[in-house]
């Protein structure tokens, strides 16, 4: 008996100590498990900004009444092909180089964090978790604007401060051509032409990095006289208007029929366009056609029907081109560009031509030459 109740004295003592000891090590942990959570558990931040709308076409009935009403859409980057961000490293001198400029389309994806500027143009946009973001601002009549590549980071993050630019940011009204326009014109940069119907451009056309040209669905525009375009950082770009003063996922773009440069006696150069989202592409007909440093992605029946006397593409980027990319009538050199997932991206007939020192990847067909080609 007495050796039994020494037996439970023992146990006691040692089920005491055990917890003596667990005592301290739980209190150790459950402060280690607060420590990691309030330093490590990643913070959101804030992105504050102005936008203003600013009515530069001299006609007074478009003055704003105020700044409300824009929105501002916060989107993550667009995914970039790796096949082509790896040609891009290895031959530096193909094509263009792809980035957020290039492949950022907001009706292509759902945004983050959206809302709507104040009277003022004041926005501000909560709970962001820190990381690199694309901005959409958009507007009815007012077009839109991108801001690629903004860092956000924990706490309050300035807009003016990240573009480096001071004040606001800047929209300005749409501009609406139509019909027959006679009037020579210059496409300005950071400004949206819209072309809702069917348009024959008689003058001539300069026309500016940063321009868009939205056309509207199955339409197509014509311009029949000289088209100038004006040296300047990045690209000026042609697509379908379908969905662009929205801020959601579009199921599909609808497509603009065609665009087309047609001035029969011209020696045209376009270069820095990006032209996506169409049936039919381009139609070029002219003395000589040269297409330098563009990307043409996105089309459906045809990514352009060249029949100048002389065609030549340098640093072209292709892709995405459902059934025929360019179908050239006449003698074509094709230099130093790169086609990627189209179906068939180069049909040559007719004529002397030469494909030099391009890259092929993940088409159907590669090079179709046909009717008498020598290539």
């Amino acid at each position: 008996m007495i050796i039994r109740e020494m037996k439970t004295f023992s146990n006691c003592s040692a089920i005491r100590g055990a917890f003596l000891f667990l005592i301290p090590a739980l209190i150790a942990l459950a402060l280690l498990c607060f420590g990691c959570n309030s330093s490590t558990k990643p913070k959101s931040g804030t992105l504050n900004g102005n936008v203003e709308l600013i009515n530069d076409t001299g006609d007074p009935q478009l003055d704003p009444v105020d700044f409300a009403g824009v929105t501002v859409a916060l989107f993550e980057p667009a995914e970039l092909d790796t096949a082509v961000t790896r040609i891009n490293s290895e031959f530096p001198l193909l094509g263009i180089p792809i980035n957020q400029v290039t492949e950022f389309d907001h009706r292509l994806m759902n945004p983050v964090k959206q809302t709507t500027t104040a009277p003022d143009g004041s926005f501000s946009l909560e709970g962001i978790a820190p990381g690199l973001y694309n901005l959409a601002l958009l507007k009815a009549g007012w077009g839109f604007r991108y801001i690629y590549n903004i860092h956000v980071v924990s706490g309050t993050n300035a807009l003016d401060v990240i573009t480096a630019k001071s004040g606001d940011v800047n929209l300005y009204p749409v501009r609406t051509l139509t019909g027959l326009v006679s009037e020579n014109l210059t496409l300005d940069s950071g400004r949206v032409y819209s072309f809702p119907e069917n348009t024959t451009v008689l003058a001539d056309v300069v026309i500016e990095t940063g321009a868009v040209l939205a056309i509207g669905l199955n339409k197509k525009v014509e311009f029949l006289g000289n088209i100038q375009v004006a040296a300047g950082e990045g690209y000026w770009r042609i697509t379908s208007s379908h969905g662009l003063d929205q801020a959601a996922l579009v199921d599909s773009i609808i497509p603009f029929r065609q665009v087309g440069f047609l001035n029969p006696n011209a020696n045209t150069q376009i270069q820095k366009m990006i032209l996506d989202s169409a049936y039919d592409g381009m139609r070029v007909l002219g003395a000589t056609f040269s297409l330098s440093e563009s990307l043409v992605k996105n089309t459906y029946s045809s990514a352009g029907l060249f029949q100048a006397q002389q065609n030549d593409f340098n640093r072209v980027y292709m892709t995405g081109n459902r059934y025929r990319g360019f179908h050239v009538m006449n003698g074509a050199s094709v230099q130093n560009s790169v086609f990627c997932r189209n179906r068939d991206p180069l049909q040559l007939f007719f004529a002397q031509s030469q494909v030099q020192n391009c890259y092929f990847s993940h088409n159907y067909i590669g090079v179709r030459p046909i009717k008498g080609t020598n290539l």
